[in-house]
């Protein structure tokens, strides 16, 4: 199924100078800690959903320390971050640790694959 082509998509196209790619996966946390999201300075938008029970800490800069960072409850609790709101925090490196346990994350995430026009 092809992108959908209306005003959304050309506002994106004129904002960011090229069309966003949709990118998504599950990634399997656990008490150990991981990298949620590997810096990516084309990243416009991510979000982050806890599909599993327990309940995981997020953070932006690798501490190894379990419970420090923004804790994310279970069963459908979420994270997101977008460039209009956020301006370089999207394109940030996303660590997590879980609580108790394996944890189930959804991941989502746009990405202009273009280098976007830049005014002077």
């Amino acid at each position: 199924m092809g992108a959908p082509r209306g005003y959304t998509w050309e506002w994106v196209i004129k904002e960011f100078g090229a069309a966003p790619v949709l990118r998504e996966r599950t990634l399997t946390l656990t008490t150990a800690g991981d990298t949620i999201l590997d810096n990516n300075t084309n990243r416009v938008q991510w979000a982050i959903s806890n599909v599993d029970v327990n309940i995981f800490t997020a953070q932006w800069g690798r501490l190894n320390v379990g419970g420090a960072g923004i804790p994310i409850n279970g069963n459908g609790g979420i994270i997101a971050q977008n460039v209009r709101d956020d301006f370089l925090w999207p394109t940030f490196a996303v660590f997590g640790f879980s609580t108790s346990g394996p944890t189930e994350l959804y991941i989502v995430e746009l990405i202009v694959e273009a280098t976007p026009k830049v005014e002077v």
